[in-house]
């Protein structure tokens, strides 16, 4: 694939999936500035794929599975509440 066609594969896929990334992103970390920067990271790893779906209609399935991917790496296994206040 040559590089002008995987930035236009790549802006598409931007415009048409970024704002549920985000929201995504935002609603896993619970934290604005971390969802935004989990958000790049989505994309960055996304970009450097080789793996890229050919049909739009596995685009967001595996935009998804990249986030995921991510959020395994990046977030705390540990909850960030601590339960013991909310038992009082």
């Amino acid at each position: 694939m040559m590089a002008s066609d995987r930035k236009e594969i790549f802006h598409n896929m931007v415009d048409e999936h970024g704002r549920g990334i985000v929201n995504f992103a935002f609603r896993m970390c619970l934290h604005g500035e971390r969802g935004s920067d989990l958000t790049e990271k989505i994309f960055a790893a996304a970009y450097k794929r080789d793996d890229v779906p050919t049909t739009a209609a596995d685009v967001q399935s595996w935009l998804f599975a990249v986030a995921n991917q991510v959020f395994e790496a990046e977030l705390d296994r540990s909850p960030e509440v601590n339960f013991e206040v909310l038992d009082d």
